[in-house]
C-alpha cells in the first residue's frame, strides 16, 4: 500500500496520481507544533489532500477542535465506514500535549488511548496540529517517541532569515500554482518581512494584477505601493513636513496608483509605525520589537529613529483620520484623491 506525505495518496495507483513521489513516507499518527499557525494550516492542508480521496470525504474525513478525552477515544475507537479507502482524524489542539491529565481517571483513559493509536491500521490515519508542546510530559514524550509518528515543527521565522523565508515563498507560489521569480521573492521580504501569511497574501494580490503572468520585481514596486515616492511622502506626513511639496508628490503618485491602494499602504505604514512607538513606550527592547513586527533589526533601528520626534497621540490620530476618510472614500462620499489631499493637512 503507498503511503507518502505531501505528494502521494494513500490507497493505491488511482491515489497516486493526485501527487508526487517527493515526500517521506506517512506514518499513521502525524504531529505538527510550532508557533507558525499559517504553515500548520498550509501542512494540514497538503496532508488532507494526500489522503482523504475527495469523493469520500464525508466518510473518510473528521476533524475534532480541542477534543475532550472522551470524544477523542469514541473517534478513534470507531471504526469508518471507508470502503477500502484511506481516512483521516484531525484533531486541532490537544490538552494532553500541553497539560498532565487531571486525576486518576483521566490516567486511565490516557492508557486506553496510548492502546488505540498503538493499533491503528495502515489505512486510518490521525493528525495532530498542536502550536504548543510540551515534550516533557508523559503523553507528549511518548507519542513523539512512537515509532510509527511523524513529528514535524513549524517554527515562526526570525525576522533576520530572509533567505529561508524568499525559499518558503517560492514553494508556496508553486503549490498556489503561481509563477514568482525568485528576485521577486526576496523583493517582497524584503519589504513585508518574514510572516508567510502576509507574503501568501501579497503573491496572490500580484498574481491577479498580473493575470497569471510571471510576478517580476516591477510588478512587487508597482502594486505593493511601497516605491520611494509614496515611503518618502508616508514618512514626511506621519513627521508633520510642510503641506505644499507633500501635495506635489503625492499628484505624482496618483498618476501612477489608484487611491485605494494608497490608502492601504497608509494605513498598513502608520499601523505598523502605530504599534512600533506604542511597544518603544512600554520599554520594550528594539530586538524584542524586531521579534515582534517580523522585521531586520537595523530596520527597527531606522524606522525607530524617524519616529523619535513623534508623539504616539499623533500616530493614533492619523490611524483614526485614515479609518474615517477610507470609509468615506468607499462608501461614495468623497472622491479618493481629495480625501488623501484632505488627508495630508492632518
Amino acid at each position: 500500500m503507498t503511503t507518502l506525505l505531501f505528494g502521494v495518496c494513500i490507497g493505491g495507483p488511482e491515489a497516486e496520481k493526485r501527487g508526487s513521489v517527493e515526500s517521506p513516507t506517512l506514518m499513521p499518527v502525524v504531529l505538527y507544533h510550532g508557533e507558525d499557525m499559517y504553515r500548520l494550516r498550509r501542512a494540514a492542508e497538503r496532508l488532507r489532500a494526500s489522503v482523504v480521496a475527495p469523493e469520500m470525504v464525508s466518510l473518510c474525513h473528521r476533524v475534532l477542535r480541542t477534543p475532550s478525552l472522551s470524544a477523542l477515544l469514541e473517534a478513534l475507537g470507531t471504526r469508518s465506514l471507508s470502503f477500502g479507502y484511506s481516512s483521516l482524524l484531525e484533531c486541532w489542539g490537544l490538552t494532553l500535549l500541553s497539560e498532565k491529565p487531571a486525576g486518576a481517571a483521566e490516567e486511565k483513559q490516557v492508557e486506553f488511548l496510548k492502546s488505540l493509536v498503538e493499533e491503528l491500521p495502515d489505512d486510518r490515519h490521525w493528525l495532530v496540529v498542536q502550536p504548543k508542546l510540551d515534550k516533557r510530559l508523559g503523553f507528549a514524550k511518548w507519542l513523539t517517541g512512537l515509532s510509527g509518528t511523524t513529528v514535524q515543527e513549524f517554527k515562526q521565522l526570525e525576522p533576520w532569515k530572509v533567505e529561508e523565508a524568499a525559499q518558503l515563498l517560492l514553494q508556496e507560489a508553486k503549490y498556489l500554482k503561481i509563477t514568482l521569480l525568485p528576485a521577486a521573492a526576496s523583493q517582497l521580504v524584503d519589504i513585508y518581512g518574514t510572516d508567510l501569511q502576509v507574503l501568501a497574501t501579497e503573491i496572490q494580490k500580484l498574481d491577479a494584477y498580473t493575470g497569471g503572468k510571471p510576478i517580476e520585481p516591477v510588478h512587487v514596486d508597482t502594486l505593493s505601493g511601497r516605491h520611494h515616492n509614496l515611503f518618502q511622502l508616508l514618512e514626511s506626513w506621519v513627521a508633520g513636513a510642510a503641506r505644499g511639496p507633500l501635495y506635489g508628490m503625492l499628484s505624482e503618485i496618483l498618476h501612477a496608483d489608484h487611491p485605494q491602494r494608497v490608502f492601504a499602504t497608509a494605513q498598513t505604514f502608520v499601523d505598523s509605525r502605530f504599534h512600533m512607538k506604542w511597544l518603544v513606550t512600554q520599554g520594550v527592547p528594539s530586538a524584542r520589537i524586531a521579534e515582534v513586527l517580523k522585521k531586520h533589526p537595523y530596520r527597527v533601528k531606522i524606522e525607530m529613529e524617524a519616529l523619535a520626534g513623534v508623539p504616539l497621540e499623533r500616530l493614533r490620530y492619523l490611524k483614526d483620520m485614515l479609518v474615517r476618510y477610507d470609509w468615506q472614500m468607499k462608501t461614495g462620499k468623497i472622491p479618493g484623491d481629495t480625501a488623501l489631499e484632505i488627508l495630508l493637512s492632518c
